[in-house]
């Protein structure tokens, strides 16, 4: 495609405009107006809960109606061909070349003519959209019908493609035109005078007119809205399509969606849901999945000896993945151009018939004609061919039977549907020859190639399942044949290769491994999938090849799409080698013909706003005081909003304030960017109506109607008459805090700011504040060297290597014309004046690695945040690199991944070995408990008695003592400390060796106790301790193979020479684990690992880390966790052979859809009491948190552990003996003994005693059993004859056990939340279950369904989880058969839960218990009325460069922040207590300073020269990267670091000693006493030049936004001057949040939430500026 020709997509503004709703801004609502706003948020939010709803059900019969259009065509076209074959073999062939071609063609056609947007799969289109991208009718109406009808050409067509892909289109579209007509709707409701009264109340805050109040209140006025919708429909679109509702939430997630947030998760859980629902109940396989296959299940032994046959079919799989990927590439310039419309279309046919002809001639020359099997004799799926009667051909069946039926025949190979005898030779096949299936694997790659990208609808999953799968099954057969003693099952094979192939194509991994599972409707083959999905992505990781939409995206469409992850190419550049110049500039009040010309003129969606004198002449740049996007300008002109050059209107209407408001919202309305070369401005009459009509008639009565862009310089004023020229006033609607950056700005900064924070511009600016350019993301793409990127630069698409020098795009030399200021490209202001010059920009060579710091041990009792940003002067002087030496950081980087790769299988393996002691030692030692209780039950009552209350009360009150005197961080569940340390704070001995011990130990002697607490939440904590030992164990081995001089040569090669000589810096700056941000990795891989071998779930793990405990997320996180959760779970499934099928494994019968949407009503109200339970739990927590022991009443708290393990003593004895029944021992239960006998006579069992004191696990998994194949119910099981468990018994056990989980929550004990939650809830959802069992028993009802159903409501109610919640219950249970039930439970619950206003229990704990500052994924609601100027602290701790040593220490003491803003001499406001920003440097890096006296005078000049100034200050910053632990704000301690002091030369150590704290070294002799000098400390070399800053008036969404996205510890707050006023730290959000520790922290009292924060009196205090000035 020429690139010149080609169509460029918008990008989309996300962000609201800030002065768009002043009508309903929350910062003007009075107190008394709340419920107004309450009601309009409540009234939005059930219309968009509506919409998703309504959207899902269309989107599930759009995917029936393709389906069964696509059997009936297709079913009709094998008849026409058998027909004809039964005749003669040539007219046979002339008809399928007929039909064939003329379908491809006809779809090919509608495509081209009618919606070019509808050819492909348009999965990439919908990506490009999600990322920000406008593109012009993606969804509209007309392609939605061409995206069907295509499809269902296609697919008679016979091409290589598939519809799974278009389905995710068509979901799209469908949201999409839900937006449009439900805001249509809405637009017509707020016309009604009721509905307001209804929705408003009396409220007069709102826009008075009802156009107004329609568009600026509606459901989907933002493009954030339709982009929550897209991705709800795109994530209902493929599970539609694969049956699988989880799958296709987890395919949006990973694939499709670039913002990603629970409020989206929610909306594509339900809008997945409730199409899969839909389809099933139009199309009952849909529920069972789209493979829906039932594999034999396999031993852990079966697993380990077919693993290595396992790996190498997913090796080859994934190398036809890779094959076809390359096979595109190459195929791809010999295409068809897009504007080649009829060429196109005949390449469409060109390949229906070489389709055709590949078919025919394999058929008869390969294909083998054999007799139908006993299995397909009942379903014809079979064709003749030229086969006589009787038979049929295998590979004219495997090919032109749909896709989906062929590679479900292909996997189900050795299963109970297509046995295989053994009679099945290659002699004699079965099914399908071995050599038929391998002829068409290889005809099929190269037309599968073929059909890619073609003008038509088709996508490329069951293509890439079906090559996959024929692999598969040729090797598996092969292998049956050589191994007939292993009991091979080819479908496995087929099934793991065809996942293979898959992953090497797309590249995905939880996505894909989901849709599988839940595709053939089976967890038999987990293990397998995961196998290939690893070693596939493996193989497509060594041969360097991209996935299919990467590089869709990058070379075939016309988008500058973002990935989540930057390009390494942009690693070693910065912001001002990114940005274009010159930058258009206007001032606030601007002719009407200069901002015509600047909209004709420049190319970009917005631009810099400036005060009149703002202007730096010489330098040629003007000061950044706000910014106007272009739909902005467009509209103002449209409505020809004039003034004259003050300012003042022309026609001043009745009131000013109300007419700006109008136009305001107006603007608004306008959710469609116009194209950046466009001139068109598209009438909206609903923006019109809100300006006034006699301001209408008098504009164009004055200034003509020509148009809004009309020329029209002169007009009369209806004030004075007189002749003057029209402006236009900016002030109203400008944005005060644009995004902006620092020119030093690293290009990673700039890329993350643009992805999370969904920008279109960011403006460059100089220590001034002063406009340098602008980033857009288009020269993100040029910089990382895609292909648009290129050719939107002008640069040649040849053209890759970022280290030559490119010229930056200039546009001559322009003049500042009309009062529109041009800023060129400048060098540090020199420039000729008047003239805009350019200049070329070397790209500077890449740092070896990044370095970073960590944590150190916190004394305080608050918290510390943790640096992940690297010191940027560090980065610059690690290590030197030379040009044709880069092999050596390509050595070194893969020397590292593979050793953090080695260290996580270590720790998967660790953590499976540590979850499978625990479970044996708390199985032994509960199995001796009860042996010992039972022994004396049958003695005497009162001494079994005091025997119970005497093991329960030591062992609790030895686990508590252990934790209060040993390990305090090991109490409780520790997932809240875990989840703390992800988000970025720093807690002193989390993850030491001693609470990992301690932590073990206590849980055990906890389950021992009996207290309701499980370990699963412990093995979170004891699975990142396993992984934050291995770190620093590996970090240590690292550390002493580098000592090896061979291994330094093996690893650099030649070019060894250019790495820091010494042992230490070498191993500290190339290590694996040398960063905070390697470590959180780790540690998030840890967590998932442990609850996935918990619950013997490795996707749910995974999903549990997403969805909970990693606050920061990427696709490098989640590939770690993947595989530490599959290496744990294995090896805890060959330690404990029963969780490798769940912990809760159970065989429910599966129900049809009919029966499901029978007892629809049932299972919701079941869930909504199961939701209530957890609600009920979350609100007694939080009664008897006052009331507890405080954490420093030791004794206090070992006793309080003591009572509660008394009090279930207690409850579980009276209980037992006054409610608990004997009965005889069911069947089920003779081979397994699991009852307990309490006081009952031999051969019976007392109910209530037996489900509380066995372990929960067990108690559980017996009551979901209820009514399966392992505790079957019969007639005579009635109230007066319970089998297993009476309704009366588990009601009682119900009610005693909430209160004493409420008593157990939050001890000093280790123990967690999750097994109690699943019995409360299984208890209600049983006595539920049997009760509907006895009132309905033609219903078929299964009480273990409903028990389920309960118990994950009640965990849903509880933690406030979603989908990794569906996810660990389905994998805990072995089954896919209540996975419907499941996903009704967790809905429903939350949906009381949001009603009911409680939170969840992890955020109750992080907010109100834990002494940390936790920061949301989700702003909290407060922060939407505040700006950072109420965020901030202040006055600011300022440092100037040059710094005398007596002041840094006092800063040190005095001021708890960890960094400093820095500032240049003369450049201080004195008069107004403030200093420009020119740099900001760590407590760390001073106190690193002052600990090696890196002293000089006060003109920066060394006092003891070291013989290299470079290299002196080069090892210096190479030591402040070593300091991984951060030290305490308010400490004066500077910790000695050996291998950080072996950095700084011994002359340099010798001249001034080695103090250890700040005191002494204050009072050290120094050899420079003696001279009349003071002491100063040079900050220059180290300092940040680009610290993360924002102004004044930056809304404190962003801010939040800012701290969780890019991993902020404080950002500075600075005016238009760029002087600081304040600094925010996360303590400032927590405070502005309401949350406990920032109130305690900010000395405000926990009065009202509702309060408003008061604006800090900054103004009025000066900045403590430290230092001679």
């Amino acid at each position: 495609m020429d690139p010149e020709q080609a169509w460029v997509a918008e990008t989309l503004d996300y962000e609201l405009l800030r002065d768009t709703m002043p009508a309903i801004s929350p910062r003007q609502q009075p107190p008394e107006e709340d419920n107004a706003s309450q009601r309009f948020l409540f009234a939005r939010q059930f219309f968009k809960a509506f919409s998703t709803v309504l959207a899902a059900v269309a989107i599930g019969v759009t995917a029936a109606a393709l389906q069964a259009a696509i059997e009936a065509l297709v079913g009709w076209r094998n008849k026409a061909l058998q027909l004809f074959f039964d005749r003669n073999l040539l007219q046979a062939l002339g008809i399928h070349l007929a039909i064939s071609c003329s379908l491809a063609a006809a779809g090919a056609a509608a495509v081209q003519l009618l919606a070019p947007r509808a050819g492909g799969g348009g999965i990439t289109w919908v990506m490009a959209y999600l990322n920000g991208c406008d593109i012009h009718g993606l969804f509209s109406p007309l392609v939605f019908l061409v995206k069907w009808l295509g499809s269902v050409l296609m697919m008679g067509a016979g091409l290589c493609l598939g519809v799974e892909a278009p389905m995710v289109h068509l979901g799209a579209c469908i949201a999409s035109m839900a937006c449009n007509a439900d805001q249509r709707l809405w637009v017509r409701l707020s016309q009604q005078r009721w509905l307001q009264r209804l929705i408003v109340g009396r409220s007069v805050l709102l826009p008075s007119d009802k156009a107004s109040l329609a568009l600026v209140t509606g459901p989907f006025n933002r493009n954030v809205d339709k982009r929550e919708m897209v991705s709800a429909g795109a994530a209902a679109g493929i599970a539609a399509a694969f049956g699988a509702p989880i799958g296709g939430v987890l395919f949006s997630l990973e694939e499709a969606c670039s913002f990603w947030s629970p409020r989206v998760a929610w909306r594509c859980f339900v809008a997945s849901s409730v199409a899969v629902f839909t389809h099933s109940q139009l199309n009952p396989h849909a529920l069972s999945g789209l493979l829906s296959v039932t594999l034999h299940p396999m031993t852990p032994w079966q697993w380990l000896q077919q693993l290595p046959a396992l790996v190498a079919v997913s090796i080859g799989g994934g190398l036809l993945g890779a094959a076809f990927n390359k096979l595109r590439l190459v195929l791809r310039p010999r295409r068809a151009n897009p504007n080649q419309h009829k060429l196109r279309v005949v390449e469409v046919a060109v390949v229906a018939l070489l389709t055709v002809l590949s078919v025919a001639v394999l058929s008869a020359a390969v294909g083998r004609c054999m007799p139908v099997p006993a299995a397909w004799v009942e379903r014809p799926v079979w064709l003749r061919h030229t086969c006589p009667r009787g038979q049929y051909n295998d590979l004219a069946t495997i090919w032109l039977q749909p896709a989906v039926r062929s590679i479900r025949s292909l996997i189900s190979l050795g299963s109970d549907e297509e046995p295989l005898s053994t009679a099945c030779k290659p002699g004699m096949p079965c099914y399908y020859s071995a050599v038929s299936m391998a002829a068409m694997c290889a005809a099929y790659l190269l037309l599968f190639a073929l059909s890619a990208a073609l003008a038509i609808p088709g996508g490329l999953f069951m293509p890439s399942l079906l090559l996959g799968g024929l692999f598969g099954a040729v090797c598996g057969l092969g292998l049956r044949e050589a191994l007939p003693e292993w009991h091979i099952e080819p479908g496995l094979y087929a099934l793991c290769s065809a996942t293979a192939t898959l992953g090497g194509v797309f590249r995905t991994s939880i996505s894909l491994a989901v849709l599988m599972i839940e595709a053939t409707g089976s967890l038999a083959p987990m293990f397998g999938v995961i196998v290939a999905v690893v070693f596939s992505n493996i193989v497509a990781v060594l041969l360097g090849t991209e996935g299919v939409y990467e590089s869709e995206l990058e070379t075939e469409l016309q988008v500058n799409y973002l990935a989540q992850q930057p390009p390494r190419k942009l690693r070693r550049l910065t912001a001002e080698q990114l940005m274009s110049c010159p930058v258009e500039g206007l001032p606030c009040v601007v002719p009407v013909s200069v901002v015509q010309r600047v909209l004709r003129s420049v190319q970009h969606n917005g631009f810099p706003v400036y005060e009149p004198g703002r202007i730096d002449v010489q330098a040629g740049t003007f000061r950044l005081d706000g910014f106007i996007l272009r739909s902005q300008l467009q509209l103002l002109l449209d409505e020809r909003v004039y003034c004259d050059q003050h300012g003042r209107y022309l026609d001043l209407p009745s009131s000013v304030e109300e007419y700006e408001q109008q136009l305001a919202a107006a603007m608004a309305t306008r959710l469609r960017r116009h194209p950046s070369g466009s001139l068109t401005v598209l009438r909206d009459q609903a923006a019109c109506v809100t300006v006034s009509s006699s301001q209408r008639a008098v504009l164009a009565a004055v200034n003509g109607s020509s148009g809004p862009f009309a020329e029209s310089p002169v007009c009369l004023s209806p004030v004075d008459h007189q002749a003057i020229i029209p402006h236009i006033n900016l002030r109203p609607y400008l944005n005060r805090a644009p995004a902006a950056v620092r020119m030093h700005t690293p290009a990673l900064r700039v890329h993350a700011m643009f992805v999370s924070l969904s920008l279109r511009h960011i403006v460059v600016v100089d220590e001034r504040n002063y406009v340098v350019g602008i980033i857009t993301r288009c020269d993100l793409a040029r910089a990382a060297g895609s292909w648009l990127g290129r050719g939107g630069s002008g640069a040649q698409p040849g053209v890759t290597d970022l280290d030559s020098l490119f010229e930056l795009p200039h546009g001559g030399a322009s003049e500042a014309v009309g009062n529109a200021w041009v800023v060129a490209c400048l060098s540090h202001g020199v420039t000729n004046t008047g003239k805009a010059q350019h200049r070329l920009i070397a790209l500077p060579c890449p740092a070896l690695a990044e370095m970073a710091r960590g944590i150190d041990p916190a004394p305080s009792w608050v918290a510390e945040t943790i640096d992940y940003e690297p010191l940027i002067a560090s980065m610059r002087r690690t290590v030197k690199h030379a040009n044709g030496d880069g092999t050596i950081m390509l050595r070194f980087w893969f020397a590292r991944q593979f050793f953090k790769a080695l260290s996580t299988v270590f720790a998967g393996v660790a953590i499976g070995v540590t979850a499978a002691a625990l479970q044996a030692a708390i199985e032994a030692l509960v199995g001796w408990r009860n042996q010992a209780l039972q022994l004396f039950f049958d003695r005497n009552l009162l001494q079994a008695l005091g025997i119970h209350l005497a093991i329960s009360c030591s062992l609790a009150a030895a686990g508590a003592a252990a934790v209060q005197l040993l390990a305090p961080r090991a109490g409780g569940g520790g997932i809240t400390w875990v989840m703390a340390y992800l988000n970025g704070c720093d807690i002193h001995g989390l993850f030491s060796p001693l609470v990992f011990l301690v932590k073990w130990l206590g849980s055990v002697l906890m389950m021992g106790a009996g207290l309701c607490l499980g370990v699963e939440a412990p093995m979170v904590h004891l699975g990142a301790c396993i992984a934050s030992m291995a770190c620093n164990a590996d970090q240590r081995v690292w550390f002493r193979a580098t000592k090896v001089r061979w291994l330094q040569r093996l690893v650099a090669g030649h070019s060894a020479a250019l790495l820091p000589q010494d042992e230490a810096s070498l191993a500290l700056v190339t290590g694996p684990f040398n960063r905070n941000v390697d470590k959180r990795e780790m540690v998030s891989a840890g967590a998932a690992a442990g609850i996935a071998a918990a619950f013997g779930a490795p996707i749910g793990g995974v999903l549990f880390s997403l969805e909970e405990a990693s606050s920061v997320w990427n696709r490098r996180v989640a590939w770690r966790c993947f595989i530490s959760c599959f290496v744990a779970v294995t090896v805890h499934s060959q330690l404990n052979p029963q969780s490798q099928s769940g912990m809760l494994s159970v065989s429910l019968q599966p129900m049809t859809p009919w029966q499901w949407l029978q007892q629809l009503p049932a299972l919701v109200a079941v869930s909504i009491g199961g939701g209530l339970l957890g609600a009920a739990f979350n609100k007694l927590r939080l009664v008897l948190r006052p009331r507890r022991a405080k954490p420093n009443q030791h004794k206090l708290r070992v006793v309080e552990v003591a009572v509660v393990a008394l009090l279930t003593v207690l409850s579980v004895a009276v209980l037992s003996a006054a409610v608990g029944r004997c009965l005889p021992v069911p069947a089920a239960w003779v081979e397994r003994p699991v009852w307990l006998r309490h006081t009952c006579p031999h051969g019976q069992y007392n109910d209530l005693a037996t489900i509380w004191l066995q372990p929960a696990v067990q108690s559980i998994r017996s009551l979901i059993s209820l009514g399966s194949k392992q505790e079957p119910l019969s007639t005579a099981c009635k109230p007066g004859m319970p089998c297993y468990y009476s309704a009366v018994s588990m009601a009682a056990m119900c009610a005693a056990y909430l209160l004493l989980f409420g008593l157990s929550a939050a001890l000093a004990i280790p123990g967690g939340l999750f097994m109690p939650s699943l019995l409360l809830g299984g208890l209600f959802g049983a006595v539920c279950g049997l009760g509907l069992r006895e009132a309905l028993p033609e219903w078929h009802i299964e009480p273990g369904l409903y028990a389920l159903c309960s118990a994950t409501a009640t965990l849903g109610g509880v933690f406030r989880t979603s989908i990794s919640l569906a996810v660990l219950m389905i994998e805990a249970t072995g089954s896919l058969a209540p996975m419907f039930g499941v996903i009704v439970a967790v809905v429903f619950s939350n949906i009381v839960a949001v009603l009911l206003g409680t939170e969840g229990v992890y955020e109750s704990e992080l907010e109100s218990q834990l002494q940390v500052n936790y920061l949301a994924q989700q702003p909290p609601r407060k922060l939407r009325q505040y700006s950072a100027e109420q965020l901030m602290s202040c006055p600011v701790a300022g440092l100037p460069c040059v710094v005398p040593v007596s002041v840094v220490q006092r800063v040190l003491r005095s001021v708890q922040h960890n960094g400093f803003p820095v500032y240049e001499p003369g450049r201080i406001d004195v008069q107004a207590g403030t200093f420009r920003l020119d740099g900001f440097i760590l407590r760390s890096q001073l106190q690193l300073l002052l600990d090696e006296r890196v002293y000089c005078d006060q003109h920066g000049r060394y006092l003891d020269l070291p013989s290299s100034v470079e290299e002196y200050e080069q090892q210096l910053a190479a030591a402040m990267a070593t300091r991984l632990r951060r030290h305490p704000s308010g400490s004066l301690t500077v910790l000695r670091d050996q291998a950080a002091c072996a950095t700084v030369s011994s002359s340099q150590h010798s001249a001034n000693g080695s103090a250890t704290t700040l005191a002494a070294l204050s009072q050290h002799p120094s050899p420079f006493d003696n001279q009349a000098i003071v002491p100063h400390i040079n900050l220059g070399p180290y300092l940040n030049r680009a610290p993360a800053t924002v102004r004044l008036e930056t809304p404190a969404t962003r801010v939040h936004a800012m701290f969780v996205s890019l991993s902020l510890r404080h950002i500075v707050v600075v005016d238009e001057l760029n002087f600081a006023h304040g600094i925010i730290t996360r303590r400032d959000l927590a405070h502005a949040a309401g949350s406990w520790l920032g109130r305690e922290m900010r000395g405000v009292q926990a009065a009202d939430d509702d309060e408003p924060l008061e604006r800090p009196l900054c103004t009025a205090q000066r900045s403590r500026l430290f230092g001679d000035f």
